[in-house]
This record gives C-alpha cells, sequence and structure tokens, in this order.
C-alpha cells in the first residue's frame, strides 16, 4: 500500500480509500506503459439508483469536455425465481417486471442525456460486473458509482466495483456515494 495525493492506493484496488470526498481512479495494469490516445468513448454503468445517477453526470462532464461519445450500460440479471408469476401484477413473471422497470429507467436516461451529448445505450442480460466487464474492452473510461457502505465520505468498492478495479480493459472513475463530480476546465 502507498500514499499519493491525500490517498491511499491499495495493490489490489478491492478495499477501501478512507475519506475520499471526490472521484477516484483507477488505472488497469500495465496502462502507463500505454500510447496516449485521446478518449473517443466513454461508459457508464447504470441502475437507476442514486449512485448510477451521480456516476451519469460525471461521465456527461468527462464526455462534454473531451467531445467524446457516452454509453450508457445497463445490466440486467434474471432472478432464480424470477419465473414465477405475479398474480398481483400485470405483466407476468417477476423478472418481466423488473427487467421492463430497468429497461424504462435506461431509456429515460438516454432521452435526458441525449439533449446535451452524443449517446448510444446497452441494454444487456446477466452480472452487472460481467457486463461491465465486456464492455470495459472497447471503451477509453468507465464511470461507475459505488455504494460507499463505509466511513462517511469514503469509496468502499462493492463486488461490481472491486472486479472493475481489477479486471477492467480501461481505467475506472469511481464516483462515491453522495458526492459530485465537478470537472475543472
Amino acid at each position: 500500500m502507498g500514499r499519493s495525493a491525500g490517498c491511499w492506493s491499495v495493490g489490489s484496488a478491492s478495499g477501501c480509500w478512507p475519506g475520499a470526498a471526490c472521484p477516484v481512479a483507477i488505472g488497469p495494469r500495465g496502462y502507463g506503459q500505454r500510447q496516449p490516445s485521446r478518449l473517443t468513448c466513454i461508459g457508464v454503468g447504470f441502475d437507476g439508483s442514486d449512485e448510477a445517477r451521480l456516476a451519469l453526470d460525471a461521465a456527461v462532464a468527462v464526455a462534454r469536455a473531451g467531445s467524446a461519445r457516452l454509453r450508457v450500460i445497463t445490466a440486467y440479471q434474471r432472478l432464480a425465481f424470477g419465473g414465477v408469476s405475479t398474480s398481483r401484477l400485470a405483466g407476468g413473471s417477476a423478472n418481466d417486471i423488473m427487467k421492463a422497470d430497468l429497461r424504462a429507467r435506461h431509456d429515460e436516461a438516454l432521452a435526458e442525456v441525449a439533449t446535451r451529448i452524443e449517446v448510444e445505450g446497452r441494454f444487456r442480460e446477466g452480472a452487472a460486473d460481467e457486463v461491465l466487464l465486456r464492455e470495459s474492452q472497447g471503451i477509453g473510461l468507465l464511470v461507475a458509482g459505488s455504494r460507499g457502505y463505509g466511513p462517511i465520505g469514503a469509496v468502499l468498492l462493492g463486488s461490481t466495483t472491486a472486479a472493475l478495479a481489477k479486471k477492467a480493459g480501461c481505467p475506472l472513475l469511481v464516483t462515491p456515494r453522495g458526492t459530485r463530480f465537478d470537472l475543472i476546465a
């Protein structure tokens, strides 16, 4: 573990950065040796949560500053019991209802962002970490929100962000719960 710019960096990138009051950027192994290139596509993991909305705002700011397009990536994972009929709710199974709700939140985010920047959407079935890891191979930066279940203001990586920090094919920008990303021009 080393200390840099007031934050602790963890070699495995799977822990907590105590006191982080701003987004934390994590580069994949070997990133420093790559040829610099312009960001043309920035991805953001989106599930409709407050944390995902903050990550979306951060991704829009970075994409606008760099004249890059934005890819909003939503992962839907079926539940094992989700095929059970929901007799009280119209629309079929619990999985069908949850998928439709998540799809609606995804589409709403795309429509809202499309007024500000070039955007494309990816709605994929699978575990969030697996979907985002696959998508990270074709983008220049991935932005993800953190649930922040730790000390106030800390970035505690959950299972999805921990997997991304270890294996993403591009740099990762993690936005802590409750923090806004202010891009200084």
